[in-house]
């Protein structure tokens, strides 16, 4: 009994630790093959990521595709967000506050580059700036010293070597003179016509180069084109077209004036609303349509950086090891007569274990495994349930109408066969074509006949019936005995067998009853050829092909008893 309980404890043990590894494995292949099919359509539905998950497309882009931003268009935003903070900057809170942020940071800035340089005259400059800004003083002279102590810093740095804090360092100082240009209501006009400028230019090169043609992403060039040119298209007049085109011609000679960069000058110069309305409009409508469009990095091998083997690797190694383990106890248990046709049998997962991404498409094939895996479990009831049924239910309606769709194709082009008599054609060539061998097998047939022990018990049993019934009618009961009866019967079958056999011995009777063969051959041809029965023959037949295709073409689906095994 102890042993029995410790079996028993054992064996069921043994299903739960088998049932946790299938839920492990089950876990491991969705989470693979979502992944899996994440990549393979991460291009394709990336606008929809990149409105609704910005995180996920900014990790995933760098990280992962060696996507960034494309310059070109990224350009046109840069410039779209210094004009605003131009405008902005009109505020004299503003841009004092901007000027002083701006300071602070190339003085924080000048402390790292002043190491690798370590010169005394060039921390003596560095110094001398740093008191500067502690002053308070917001005076034109102090503005003054500042610009001068810093064309005594640029002198220093033009000796280092250009890294990304020297590259930093230029784009500040730009920024605060530019800023600083901006006090006067000249110098304002003049940013603000420089960065529009700027704008247009950027815009030309847009239309000509298409940059989102690389991204696969030209339609939505084309809908950014439609949006603006459409608002455009509502106040357009000659002379707002002339002087916009003579305004491009002037900043850009020589170059193809588009009529989306005309929509777009438009839009930031002459379009009758405030600034505030022309960027919320701007970010609502036509940014995330710049923002959208990318430039992947190409690797070494000249193909599109691919880095999605980091995420897959460790899928790889266990799915490698499960193939190792699976094919030890395959050979262990025998489970097929050689230990090499293991790897035949599962060709599937040797291709989706190579590690290349046009290869990683087999891996989709683990579905199924892990959908049979779930199906043999006895703690789920996967395959009878609703999803399964479902799926079942639909796949045989599309098997269904395939199949009676072929069925009916072939039957209608039957019909059509033997509308034109090819049909009834073609037997009869066939039946003439094969005279000899069918006059082989009916004499075969006819010596087999006669020579047939069985044939003769048959007779022998029909004749004592028939003996039975006559002599019990006629009453010749006493002077016939019933035995006697039946053995002149017996006597006549056999003489009648001797002849036959005899006759099919001779030559001459063959040949004769080849002659009837052929004579019965010629009258099926004779038949076939006869107008009004083959026409007769024609409409029975493509009647008959007719009800067939009704009755094919009855939906048996629609009884849902008959795809449905729980209503049954």
């Amino acid at each position: 009994m102890e042993e029995q309980e410790l079996a028993k404890n054992t064996k069921k043990k043994s299903r739960y630790l088998k049932l946790v590894w299938d839920l492990i494995m089950v876990l491991i292949v969705f989470v693979n093959i979502s992944l899996i099919l994440f990549s393979l359509t991460y291009l394709f539905f990336r606008p929809y990521y990149f409105e609704y998950t910005p995180e996920l497309v900014k990790l995933y882009d760098k990280e992962i595709v060696g996507i960034e931003e494309h310059r070109t268009t990224g350009y046109y935003l840069k410039y779209v967000k210094e004009y605003k903070k131009i405008l902005n900057l009109r505020d004299e809170k503003k841009r004092e506050a901007e000027l002083a942020g701006l300071l602070q940071r190339i003085d924080q800035l000048l402390i790292k580059i002043v190491s690798k340089q370590n010169t005394q005259e060039f921390e003596k400059d560095r110094s001398d700036f740093s008191e500067l800004l502690k002053e308070n003083s917001e005076t034109k002279d102090q503005s003054a010293k500042i610009l001068q102590a810093m064309e005594k810093i640029d002198g220093h740095i033009e000796d280092i070597i250009e890294d990304k804090q020297v590259e930093k360092y230029y784009e500040l100082v730009s920024d605060y003179r530019k800023f600083q240009g901006l006090k006067t209501p000249e110098g304002f006009e003049k940013a603000k016509e420089d960065i529009l400028a700027k704008m247009d230019a950027q815009m030309l090169r847009i239309v000509s180069q298409n940059p989102f043609a690389d991204s696969g992403q030209t339609a939505v060039f084309k809908t950014m084109q439609g949006i603006v040119k459409g608002e455009y298209d509502k106040v357009k007049t000659y002379r707002t077209d002339k002087s916009l085109r003579d305004l491009l011609k002037s900043n850009n000679p020589g170059q193809h004036i588009s009529s989306t960069t005309v929509a777009f000058t438009w839009f930031w110069r002459v379009r009758k609303t405030s600034a505030k309305e022309k960027f919320t409009y701007f970010n609502k409508n036509l940014k995330p349509l710049f923002a959208i469009n990318y430039y992947r990095k190409i690797g070494k091998s000249g193909k599109p950086v691919d880095n999605f083997w980091t995420i897959d690797a460790p899928f790889l190694c266990f799915f490698l090891l499960e193939f190792l383990i699976s094919w030890f106890l395959a050979i262990k248990r025998k489970t097929y007569i050689a230990w090499f046709l293991y790897p035949m049998y599962h060709w599937y997962d040797i291709l989706g274990l190579i590690p290349v991404a046009s290869f990683r498409f087999f891996r989709l094939i683990r579905i199924y495994t892990m959908y049979q895996i779930l199906q043999k479990s006895e703690f789920t009831n996967v395959g009878d349930d609703m999803i399964s049924r479902t799926i079942k239910y639909y796949s045989n309606i599309i098997k269904e109408e395939l199949s009676d769709m072929v069925t009916i194709q072939i039957l209608t082009e039957s019909q059509a066969e033997i509308r034109s008599g090819q049909s009834m054609k073609i037997l009869t060539d066939t039946i003439d074509a094969k005279r000899g061998e069918i006059k082989t097998v009916i004499l075969n047939k006819l010596t087999t006949i006669a020579s047939n022990e069985r044939l003769e018990a048959n007779a022998e049993n029909i004749l004592e019936e028939i003996n039975e019934v006559v002599v019990s009618k006629i009453g010749f009961l006493g002077i016939f005995p019933e035995k006697v009866v039946t053995q002149i019967g017996l006597a006549f079958y056999h003489a009648i067998v001797s002849v036959f056999g005899n006759v099919l011995q001779n030559e001459t009777s063959k040949k004769a009853i080849e002659e009837i063969i052929d004579m019965a051959i010629d009258e099926v041809k004779a038949s076939a050829e006869d107008p009004e029965l083959n026409d007769l023959n024609t409409s029975i037949t493509v009647e008959l092909i007719e009800n067939i295709k009704k009755s094919v073409s009855v939906k048996k689906w629609v009884d849902t008893s008959i795809m449905d095994p729980a209503k049954k």
